[in-house]
């Protein structure tokens, strides 16, 4: 369902929920520059706090157990750094959905990928 999907269509058949979208996590990151600066600061805020729960792990190490800042680190690390890639995405697709034209621009590209 790939081919020139209409914006119009794609709305009708989300909201009867027969359709979704989906796209590469790293290509929604480069497109981030170009949705408005709320979805901006939005995916920002979220690299920020995976950014310093480095820190925070280390300072949880220091001041309560040691062992408890590297089980943070070693269990949560990793799964902010996934959630703040899908953000991205859900971001893009977000966007994708109130604006027409970004839509049948990515659509025009084949960045969109639509599951029935």
């Amino acid at each position: 369902m790939a081919e020139a999907m209409d914006y119009d269509v794609y709305k009708a058949l989300r909201r009867e929920g027969r359709i979704r979208a989906g796209i590469v996590d790293l290509t929604a990151m480069n497109l981030l520059g170009y949705l408005p600066k709320k979805y901006q600061i939005t995916y920002h805020i979220l690299s920020w706090v995976w950014f310093l729960s480095f820190p925070a792990f280390f300072l949880v190490s220091i001041f309560v157990k040691w062992w408890l800042g590297l089980v943070l680190l070693i269990l949560m690390a990793p799964k902010l750094y996934s959630f703040t890639r899908k953000s991205a995405s859900r971001l893009v697709l977000r966007y994708a959905e109130e604006n027409k034209e970004f839509f049948e621009m990515l659509v025009s590209k084949n960045i969109l990928e639509f599951k029935t």
